[in-house]
């Protein structure tokens, strides 16, 4: 009798007591009812955590190569030891089939970043071993990021979104200047990005793309882009005004060819290395050269300068070209030591 009694005053405490900690926490233990939430409809135990939880299907580890030798049991596969920072060190697989994007050294001594699946198992040892899918090279200024795309574009870890959509609508050439016409949603992608928007996801006009699945090389640029040794350029589409006159991004393609790119805002002056220019003034300089017309002055489109195709031939130290094709016109320009550096192509109509 006395332990039936203990039990119900056990009880009876204990029921008090949660009645007075949801009091505290909500005010009173039928405030989420009260605020018209149906308990019954909230997710618990697992669901939960699979309604509320995102991942990203890749993970990666950054370091510098100290060692690299080959794998003791997969043929022509690699072993290669990186340090991290601080004390992580952490080992690549690489195999035939691992992917190198563009300029990657795996040499000792070099800096890279090795990207793996997440989803996949992983042998429980020290120091880490990851096989390793995609190797890249950390880019100052420069923020990269692996995972499967959905269909607005969003990373399965919901923490980044592609625009495509913003400055205009954007395109994307491969690596030969080849309009990509297929859908990045539902595909595995890098992307390269120099700056995002404050916010969750946080969105993005991606500086380049590679897509996983098709192993392309992606750059979105406007619908007629300018090629810099060959590569596309990340920018605004190049435009052709009423009288011909062809005007390209000035920005990003000197900057590609290696120009330092200043503006002053006092004065809408541009200065291109040694070169400079004036907004809505057809008077192009170099150096302390007598100024030159060029037929076009230069023009502000959405925040973005536009110069004639000509200012890279005759105003900067190059030479340019004027080719008819059976497509269009093909502008080319070139120094004299290399092969073309800048060209553009304007369809003819259809």
């Amino acid at each position: 009798m006395l332990h039936k009694k203990m039990k119900m005053n056990t009880m009876k405490n204990l029921t008090t007591g949660l009645l007075i900690t949801a009091m505290a926490i909500g005010g009173s233990p039928l405030a989420s009812l009260a605020d018209g939430v149906d308990q019954t409809a909230m997710p618990y135990g697992e669901e939960i955590w699979e309604s509320q939880m995102k991942f990203a299907h890749y993970g990666f580890f950054e370091g510098t190569i100290e060692s690299i030798e080959p794998h003791h049991s997969i043929p022509d596969a690699k072993m290669i030891r990186v340090h991290g920072e601080g004390e992580a060190i952490a080992d690549f697989v690489l195999s035939k089939d691992t992917v190198l994007a563009d300029n990657v050294q795996v040499e000792i001594g070099k800096t890279i970043t090795g990207w793996y699946d997440a989803r996949k198992p992983m042998i429980l040892i020290y120091p880490p071993q990851y096989n390793v899918e995609l190797v890249t090279m950390p880019s100052e200024g420069t923020t990269q990021k692996v995972d499967y795309f959905d269909e607005t574009l969003t990373s399965a870890d919901g923490m980044l979104k592609l625009n495509l959509q913003q400055e205009g609508s954007l395109k994307l050439w491969d690596s030969e200047g080849k309009l990509y016409t297929e859908s990045l949603s539902g595909k595995h992608l890098l992307v390269n990005y120099k700056f995002s928007t404050r916010s969750i996801p946080a969105q993005t006009v991606p500086e380049s793309i590679y897509v996983v699945e098709d192993q392309k090389w992606l750059t979105p640029a406007g619908e007629i882009p300018v090629l810099v040794n060959g590569k596309v350029v990340h920018a605004l589409s190049s435009f052709v005004k009423e009288d011909k006159t062809v005007m390209v991004p000035l920005r990003a393609t000197a900057e590609a060819l290696g120009y330092e790119v200043t503006w002053l805002e006092e004065s809408q002056t541009v200065m291109v290395g040694k070169a400079s220019l004036v907004i809505g003034k057809d008077a192009y300089a170099f150096a302390r050269m007598a100024p030159q017309s060029l037929g076009a002055a230069p023009e502000l489109r959405e925040g973005r300068t536009f110069v004639p195709m000509e200012f890279f031939g005759k105003i900067l130290p190059e030479l340019t070209s004027e080719t008819e094709t059976e497509t269009g016109t093909e502008y080319k320009t070139a120094t004299e030591n290399t092969a073309a550096k800048i060209s553009i192509q304007i369809k003819n109509a259809e």
